[in-house]
C-alpha cells in the first residue's frame, strides 16, 4: 500500500470522527435548548395560574363589593326616602365651575416647570447625606 490509502484510511476516520463530534455538539445544543424552552414554558404557566387566581380573587372581591352595596342601598330607601333620595340626588350632583376652577389651579401647581435652554426639565438633585 501506498501512501495515497493511509491518507484515504486516515481522510475516512477523521470525516467519521469529525460527524460524531459534530453529532454529539448537536444533541448537547438541543438538549440545553429544549431545557431552556422547558423552564421558559413552566415560568410562563405559573405566571398564568398565578394571574388567573388573582383575577378570580379580584371578580369575588367585586361581587362582595356589589352585595353590600346593594344592601345598603335597600337599607337606606327602606330608612327613610327622603334620606335616599338627597343621597342619590348627591351622587349625580355635577361640580360647579367654582370647584371645577379652584381644581385646576391646584392641578397647575403640580405642573413641572418649563424646559431650560437644552429642552431639560429644571431640577435640583438631592443626594443622600447633603440637606
Amino acid at each position: 500500500m501506498d501512501n495515497s490509502y493511509w491518507l484515504l484510511a486516515a481522510g475516512g476516520v477523521g470525516a467519521v470522527f469529525g460527524a460524531g463530534g459534530a453529532w454529539a455538539l448537536a444533541v448537547l445544543r438541543w438538549n440545553r435548548l429544549s431545557r431552556d424552552y422547558r423552564n421558559q414554558l413552566s415560568k410562563s404557566e405559573q405566571a398564568r395560574q398565578f394571574v388567573m387566581q388573582q383575577g378570580d380573587q379580584a371578580r369575588r372581591q367585586v361581587e362582595a363589593l356589589q352585595k353590600e352595596v346593594g344592601e345598603l342601598r335597600h337599607r337606606l330607601a327602606s330608612q327613610s326616602p327622603q334620606v335616599a333620595a338627597s343621597v342619590m340626588q348627591a351622587e349625580v350632583t355635577p361640580i360647579s365651575d367654582e370647584e371645577l376652577l379652584l381644581q385646576a389651579s391646584l392641578m397647575a401647581d403640580l405642573e413641572p416647570d418649563e424646559p431650560d435652554a437644552e429642552g431639560f426639565a429644571k431640577t435640583q438633585m438631592i443626594l443622600p447625606g447633603r440637606r
